[in-house]
């Protein structure tokens, strides 16, 4: 799979996705569309669509990423299902046009963008060993930070790891194991958290920073 190819589905714009299936924003301007998130049940809306970045957030969960990551969630599928069933949609609508060419050979991996790491699965759940190494190495609230994070599954080399995975608001993840490595998926941005809020803005060097001040906080 190509990066550029990956980059042709996550510009499939995300209100249109929505659209597809019956959801509509509750408001609407040129820069942003505003939702009762899709993910839950709920009166106020909290979900908002970037629709310059094409990117989205849910306010409430504090969680966000690209197209690729609302659908895993929304059809509680895998990366690789993911972005067939976004290959058909982007085609379709003339986003993509070569669906063959984009699909993975091999439907349970998917090469990352620095053709190193293979990712295998992404999920909500942090096996035991990674949880503690959060709540005994490094003191973190596991309970205010889980919504945060993700457990990474990748192959490198023919062998499989697991790490805990930080998304950035590209869509990409910093990696960090309860080793010592720390990784990447990419591609490499910034994460924006909580910014409703007018409050002062707080800047963390990476994600074990923004986890540790948030249990203390």
């Amino acid at each position: 799979m190509k990066e550029k190819d990956l980059s042709a589905i996550k510009r499939y714009p995300i209100v249109e996705y929505l659209e597809r299936k019956g959801i509509k924003p509750v408001r609407r301007t040129p820069a942003y569309a505003l939702y009762r998130s899709p993910l839950r049940a709920e009166t106020h809306p909290s979900f908002k669509v970037d629709t310059e970045k094409n990117l989205w957030i849910d306010y409430a969960e504090g969680r966000g990423g690209s197209i690729i990551d609302l659908c895993m969630r929304l059809e509680r599928c895998t990366l690789s299902e993911a972005i067939r069933r976004l290959g058909q949609n982007a085609s379709d609508n003339g986003t993509y046009s070569s669906l063959n060419d984009f699909v993975p050979n091999n439907s349970q991996h998917v090469i990352a963008a620095n053709g190193a790491r293979r990712l295998i699965e992404i999920s909500d759940t942090l096996p035991p060993h990674l949880q503690e190494y959060l709540t005994k190495v490094r003191c973190i609230n596991i309970e205010k930070a889980m919504p945060f994070l993700r457990c990474i599954s990748y192959e490198v080399g023919g062998r499989h790891y697991q790490a805990i995975g930080f998304a950035n608001q590209s869509g990409g993840y910093e990696l960090r194991d309860s080793g010592s490595f720390k990784g990447t998926i990419a591609p490499k941005d910034i994460t924006p958290i909580f910014t409703d809020r007018a409050e002062p803005v707080c800047i963390f060097e990476g994600f074990m920073d923004f986890l540790s001040f948030l249990s203390m906080k």
